[in-house]
C-alpha cells in the first residue's frame, strides 16, 4: 500500500469519527448563565440631563464576567428617562417709567406664562404694590384674569394655563402727590397654582425711584 493511500484513508477516518463524536452530543455548544441579582448591595437609579442611569443591584461584582467562551461587562446601562408633564410658571415685572415725581403716572406689567408641558390649573397672581402708589386701576390680556381683592389692592384669578400659553396684568396708578420724602419704591408680585414644578421663577419685582421733590430755603445769614 502506497504512503499517499495510507493518509488518504487515516483523514478519512479521522473524519468520520469527528461527525460520529458530534452526532452522539458528545461535543455541545458552550454554555454561559448570568445572574440577574447579588446580593452585595448598591446598585440604584441617577438621573440628570434627560438620561437614566441604573445600577446593577451588587456594584462590587461589576465588572468583567465570563463562562466558556462567552464573556459580558456588568456595570451601568442607560435608557432616556421619561419626562413626566408638569406645570411650569414664570412671572416678570416691569414698572414704566423707571423715575417718577409725585403726581405723575407709572404702570407696572406683569407677563406671565406656563412654560411647563402640563396644564397649570389654580393660577393665582398677587402683586404687592408700594402705599405710595394710589388710585390704581387694572387691565389684562391673554387668558381671563378675575380682580378678586379690593378696589386698589393687587390679586388675580388666572383662568387655567395650557402649555406655552401667557398673559399680561397692566396696573397703572399715580404716585402720591403727598409724598415728598423720594427713595426706591419696590412692587413685588407671585404667581402660584395647585402644582408648580419649579418655584425659582414665580415671583418678580420692579424698582421705581421718587424723586425728592422737598425743597430747603436758604436764608442769608449777616454778620455784624
Amino acid at each position: 500500500m502506497s504512503r499517499k493511500y495510507k493518509f488518504l484513508t487515516t483523514l478519512l477516518a479521522a473524519l468520520i469519527g469527528l461527525a460520529a463524536v458530534k452526532q452522539s452530543g458528545l461535543t455541545q455548544e458552550p454554555t454561559f448563565e448570568l445572574p440577574w441579582f447579588t446580593t452585595d448591595g448598591g446598585g440604584g437609579r441617577s438621573s440628570g440631563g434627560g438620561l437614566e442611569v441604573t445600577g446593577t443591584a451588587g456594584q462590587p461584582d461589576a465588572g468583567l464576567m465570563s463562562g466558556g467562551n462567552l464573556s459580558v461587562s456588568g456595570g451601568y446601562w442607560y435608557r432616556s428617562a421619561a419626562t413626566e408633564a408638569a406645570a411650569d410658571l414664570s412671572l416678570t415685572q416691569v414698572v414704566s417709567p423707571g423715575i417718577a415725581k409725585p403726581g405723575e403716572t407709572v404702570t407696572y406689567t406683569l407677563t406671565f406664562r406656563n412654560e411647563g408641558t402640563a396644564v397649570a390649573t389654580g393660577v393665582t397672581i398677587t402683586n404687592q404694590k408700594p402705599t405710595a402708589v394710589i388710585d390704581a386701576s387694572f387691565d389684562s390680556s391673554g387668558p381671563d384674569v378675575f380682580h378678586t381683592a379690593d378696589a386698589d389692592e393687587c390679586a388675580w384669578q388666572v383662568a387655567d394655563l395650557a402649555p406655552g400659553e401667557e398673559g399680561t396684568i397692566v396696573i397703572t396708578g399715580i404716585v402720591d402727590p403727598s409724598w415728598t420724602g423720594g427713595g426706591v419704591l419696590v412692587s413685588t408680585a407671585v404667581i402660584a397654582a395647585d402644582a408648580d414644578s419649579f418655584n425659582g421663577n414665580n415671583s418678580a419685582e420692579a424698582a421705581l425711584t421718587v424723586e425728592n421733590t422737598a425743597f430747603t430755603i436758604f436764608l442769608p445769614i449777616i454778620i455784624k
